[in-house]
């Protein structure tokens, strides 16, 4: 218990104690002022950093979906889409048809002079595969070599390979030029003389040395010197057919089916 003058002075007043008062009020407000101060900051950087953040980790989780969505997208296009349509089917069959049919006729010219005898199925050959795309041309190619007399190796070899070139250039050469009609038929003269002097005839050579070897073929240069002026009549015949009726033709019509 507290007994005296020292437990009474402790409740008595004290002429420092306003002094004391003061400070302790000063005290108490800073302490106030740092909590408040500190509370202030500490919710502006959580809103700046952490808002930061979570709209980082909400536009990165966005992305993932739109690429997952894309990704399979795509694999049920690629999954839903067909080798080849009921069009390009009914397209490459009717042009490789023809392209049959005339070999199996024997429909042929014999060029003179040389040893090559031509005949008019490279017109539907060239044109059906530049429309169904590679995989039409090559199923043209193998109803226009299959039927060849004596060398069908050979043949299906060139055609096929051929058929594919077609395809896949006209769509990316001559095509992108529908809307220029003069630009469009020169590529597609040129896209013709390719598919004979580039393709068709070099692979015509190598079928002829590979499945059909003859010492009279010599070297693979010397025959191509022999075929290549034989086959040109036909290649400028087919390409002055095949632009007339390419020009004739609604641009419906000319379009690619792939």
């Amino acid at each position: 218990m507290c007994v005296g003058e020292k437990c009474l002075g402790y409740l008595q007043p004290n002429k420092n104690s306003s002094n004391h008062r003061i400070r302790y009020s000063s005290i108490v407000h800073r302490l106030l002022h740092l909590v408040v101060e500190f509370k202030f900051n500490y919710s502006r950087n959580f809103k700046r950093n952490g808002g930061l953040l979570i709209e980082t980790c909400f536009f990165y989780s966005m992305s993932n979906k739109k690429k997952e969505v894309g990704m399979s997208e795509d694999r049920i296009s690629s999954e839903r889409k067909p080798l080849l349509s009921a069009r390009q089917v009914g397209v490459a069959a009717a042009f490789g048809g023809v392209a049959l049919a005339l070999v199996l006729a024997g429909i042929t010219i014999p060029i003179p002079g040389t040893p090559v005898v031509t005949d008019p199925r490279e017109i539907f050959t060239t044109i059906g595969a530049s429309l169904t795309g590679p995989v039409g041309g090559i199923v043209i190619g193998i109803l226009a070599g299959i039927a060849e007399p004596g060398i069908p190796l050979a043949s299906l070899l060139a055609h096929i390979i051929g058929g594919i070139y077609s395809g896949y250039v006209y769509k990316n050469f001559a095509w992108k030029s529908k809307d220029n009609r003069v630009s469009y038929l020169a590529k597609w003269a040129a896209q013709v003389l390719g598919y004979y002097f580039i393709v068709v005839v070099p692979l015509f050579v190598v079928g002829l040395m590979m499945f059909y070897p003859d010492p009279e073929f010599g070297g693979f240069f010397g025959f191509l010197v022999v075929l290549e002026p034989g086959a040109a009549p036909e290649a400028i015949i087919t390409t002055v057919v095949t632009t007339i009726i390419m020009a004739a033709l609604p641009e419906r019509y000319r379009r690619p089916l792939w």
